[in-house]
């Protein structure tokens, strides 16, 4: 272990047991290594005081995200920024693939159930990352599944409340990196591309542009079980990764000579970034607030509300 080669250091794939033959004797390059590990599902917790501090955090969690309805719905108007920040505006292009966006997010039910299209569809979107892998989602699940330890997924079978209550939060992700795909996708193949090519490509610009849940980091999926951080740590850790990846983005659109794409990109990441300061600001003159009256409205305010924008 440890030896070194052309591609650096090679370290072992797997531990050295015969349950992980024949991984146990392949030798792979060290980044190759930490980028497995991080794939690797977190190891179950151990009976005693550390996973009752676990479940006992992660039920709170669950509580003030999942099942509070004003959180739920901020998760899916926060997905309106994220949306323009990728240069995406629901409805706006085609009304009808917006409404299919909204069908698959929340799942082929009823008549789409029996209609294979559909179907074919909303498994490839999952093969490709685009759904059911949102980094608010995702975490979710993981939290619910710390909450209850077991299965989620057995768990919420048959509990109409709590299915529905994460499909609707779930929702705020899908939806919207759905509807990403279409609209990407369908520019894609404007500028030429196969149909193939713009398919592979509007999947991984949704993946690397949207908080998606397997692109975060090993540690900081180890942070969401540590019980004094706070909720849901994935999505700020991917917005810092997704707004990076936005100015990569436009770069390589204007190199490409895609130019529309570019421009509608960066106008709409410029959006995202200071709408919700200029709409504050905007309040605040209309009805005559100062500076030094947001202030005394802030100080008497929670303390972790302490530098929002708030809209008068």
């Amino acid at each position: 272990e440890g030896m070194d080669s052309p591609n650096g250091k090679m370290v072992k794939l797997s531990p050295t047991s015969e349950a992980w033959l024949p991984l146990s004797d392949l030798y792979v390059p060290q980044n190759f290594k930490t980028a497995f590990d991080n794939l690797m599902p977190l190891k179950s917790l151990d009976d005693g005081l550390y996973k009752s501090l676990v479940q006992a955090s992660a039920a709170v969690k669950v509580g003030k995200t999942v099942l509070a309805p004003t959180t739920t719905a901020r998760n899916l108007i926060s997905g309106l920024g994220l949306s323009a920040a990728n240069g995406h505006i629901p409805f706006a292009k085609n009304p009808m693939a917006t409404l299919d966006a909204m069908q698959m997010a929340w799942g082929v039910h009823g008549k789409f159930k029996r209609n294979q299209t559909y179907r074919l569809e909303v498994r490839k979107l999952i093969e490709l990352g685009v759904l059911n892998d949102g980094a608010n989602s995702r975490e979710l699940m993981e939290t619910l599944n710390d909450s209850m330890g077991g299965d989620v997924n057995r768990i919420l079978k048959g509990n109409r409340l709590m299915d529905t209550a994460q499909k609707l939060y779930s929702f705020g992700d899908d939806f919207y990196k759905v509807n990403g795909y279409y609209q990407e996708r369908k520019a894609f193949i404007d500028s030429g591309m196969s149909v193939a090519e713009a398919e592979a490509k509007a999947a991984q610009r949704v993946r690397d542009g949207y908080p998606t849940y397997s692109k975060i980091s090993r540690g900081t999926k180890e942070l969401r079980r540590f019980p004094l951080a706070g909720s849901f740590v994935s999505f700020p850790y991917e917005m810092w990764r997704t707004t990076t990846n936005q100015f990569k983005f436009i770069a390589e659109d204007f190199q490409a000579g895609r130019t529309t794409m570019a421009l509608r990109r960066a106008a709409g990441l410029t959006a995202s970034l200071v709408s919700a300061y200029a709409l504050a600001e905007e309040s605040k003159d209309r009805l005559g607030f100062t500076d030094q009256d947001d202030e005394a409205v802030r100080s008497l305010g929670p303390e972790w509300q302490k530098f929002s924008n708030l809209f008068y």
